[in-house]
Parts: structure tokens; C-alpha cells; sequence
């Protein structure tokens, strides 16, 4: 599992935005918040997991970077309150942006450089 650290992160990330409603917002969210935050959650996770499956599904954390990008543009541009949420909306993007670049095996050598050197075991 630590060498897929990043979709780790994410699917901390995307439990965190399943929580922020209730945790930052206090119970007055929104309904299209809400509902856009558990969205977003669900697709990240979604993303995630068939990154970490592996195969042809490996870079699945990459749609994560359109999700990411979509979340901060809501952020920064819905003025509605509560404020906190929406500032918690634009960190997480900002976050999701970051970890979405990161391949599922980071810790492992790029092929060329395992060709030439020889890989190592697999976990």
C-alpha cells in the first residue's frame, strides 16, 4: 500500500470531503453543496481504487485531475455562504491537483531504467 501512496492520500482526501459539509460548513450547507462535495467524494474514490486495480484502468488517477480542477473553479467562484466551505473547496482541489500527477506505483523505477538495471521485486 505504500507504494501507491498518493491514491492512499486521495481516498483520505475524498473521505475529508465527504465529511466537510457537516465539519466546516456546521450543518448549514447547502443542499447543492452537499450534494456536489458527496459527488465529488464518490468520484475521486471511484478513480482511486481503479488506479490501484491496476492494468488498463492504472491511470484512472488521471480523470482525478479534471474532477480537482472543477472542484477549485466552484470553490473560488460560488460566493454563497457559508464561506469556510467554499475556501475547503479550492484546498482540496488545490491538493487533488497535486496527487492526481503522482503515478499509482511512484516508488517504483521507470521501465527503461529497470531494463537496463534490472527490476527489483515486486512487493
Amino acid at each position: 500500500m505504500l507504494r501507491m501512496w498518493a491514491r492512499s492520500l486521495e481516498l483520505l482526501v475524498a473521505a475529508w470531503l465527504f465529511a466537510s459539509p457537516w465539519t466546516v460548513g456546521g450543518g448549514h450547507a447547502s443542499t447543492t453543496v452537499v450534494v456536489v462535495d458527496l459527488a465529488v467524494a464518490v468520484a475521486v474514490v471511484v478513480c482511486a481504487l481503479l488506479s490501484m486495480r491496476g492494468g488498463s484502468s492504472r491511470y484512472a488517477h488521471l480523470v482525478a485531475f479534471g474532477i480537482a480542477f472543477g472542484l477549485t473553479v466552484y470553490g473560488w467562484w460560488h460566493r454563497a455562504e457559508p464561506v469556510p466551505v467554499h475556501e475547503n473547496h479550492v484546498m482540496v482541489g488545490l491538493v487533488l491537483l497535486m496527487t492526481a500527477v503522482v503515478p499509482t506505483e511512484a516508488l517504483r523505477p521507470p521501465v527503461p531504467w529497470q531494463q537496463r538495471h534490472g527490476a527489483p521485486p515486486r512487493d
